[in-house]
């Protein structure tokens, strides 16, 4: 949605002025401490911005708490949730709950088969497609926030999202669609017999020393896939080290690195869709740069997970999201890339 062009354009312009966001030289992969000085500089005079953490080669170079807040202050991060899913999904793989993201999950939603019947096409409802957004619903959450509103405000969620009809061949197009990342969550608490929080506190949360989370539910309880995960800046570094680290923390393998790359591979090409990917992975975003290419999480408002190993570089974000309407978000993005 046009909402996820967020007030942090102006990170890409400094940390990758390689990437064509710039008409400067390029530069080493060290961050200098001037570029740092100007960063923080240009996050200091924006209200909004509640984080701002950077890391590179496991150094903390620069960061930034608004007030009273700290490493451990709690924040929504919305759709960063999305990229913890995928991890869960990725995790369950690895433990044997699924075979793979070729499985078909229609067998969950009895709404799926009465729809899939409708379609002149091969509907299956198969986990990669769940991961990469190309379900091939009728669905406009991008350009319309109201979409997620409607769906998150609906008495069953399921039955809105599969009333919807199917305009695409499964796994042809993308398109945003928070409904069916939760959908993710729902077979999660299906195979495996707990809950999506439940899940994540024993296969990653923990392993990974995250102490602070809460997460969201809809109205049967399911932990929301797509958004309302609540971590500290900590949290979301630790999650953006164990994908620099394909899988590990230190010599310790919490979920396996072939699942990473998946994750962060190129799924489907993107379209006009956002101003920093080029594609999309496992809800994830990817940007592939020859010289620099990078992954990351972005939530509604400006919540970031972002990721660069050729630069053994995590930069984590937060800001106040809450009342952030499209003009304002783009007044922001705008005044920052002038």
């Amino acid at each position: 949605m046009q909402l996820f062009r967020f007030p942090f354009s102006f990170v890409f312009v400094l940390f990758f002025p390689a990437l064509g966001y710039s008409h400067g030289p390029s530069v080493s992969s060290d961050l200098s401490e001037l570029r740092i000085e100007r960063v923080l500089r240009k996050i200091r005079s924006i209200k909004s911005i509640n984080s701002f953490v950077v890391v590179q080669k496991g150094v903390v170079k620069a960061q930034y708490f608004k007030e009273d807040l700290g490493w451990q202050s709690p924040q929504d991060v919305r759709s960063v949730t999305k990229l913890v899913t995928a991890l869960l999904i990725g995790l369950a793989i690895d433990n044997s709950f699924f075979i793979s993201v070729d499985q078909n999950v229609g067998k969950f939603f009895p709404a799926w088969h009465r729809n899939a019947k409708k379609v002149p096409f091969d509907g299956r409802l198969n986990l990669k497609f769940l991961l990469s957004m190309t379900s091939g619903f009728d669905w406009n959450e991008w350009r319309d926030v109201r979409e997620y509103s409607n769906w998150r405000k609906a008495p069953n969620q399921e039955e809105f999202l599969f009333h919807r009809s199917l305009i695409s061949k499964p796994g042809s197009k993308f398109s945003y669609n928070s409904a069916t990342a939760h959908l993710l969550s729902i077979i999660l608490t299906h195979v495996t017999g707990m809950k999506t929080e439940e899940f994540a506190k024993k296969y990653l949360f923990n392993p990974l020393g995250i102490r602070f989370y809460r997460w969201e539910k809809d109205k049967k309880g399911i932990n929301n896939g797509a958004s309302g995960l609540i971590l500290d800046a900590m949290g979301m570094q630790k999650l953006g080290q164990l994908m620099l680290k394909r899988g590990k923390i230190g010599e310790k393998s919490v979920i396996s690195g072939s699942w990473i790359d998946k994750q962060t591979e190129s799924e489907i090409k993107l379209e006009e869709m956002n101003s920093y990917a080029d594609s999309y992975g496992f809800l994830t975003w990817i940007n592939n740069n020859k010289s620099r290419p990078f992954f990351y999480a972005m939530g509604y408002g400006g919540q970031l997970i972002l990721v660069c190993p050729k630069m053994d570089l995590v930069i984590t974000a937060t800001t106040l999201w809450k009342g952030l309407g499209i003009q304002l978000a783009t007044q922001n993005w705008d005044r920052l890339m002038e």
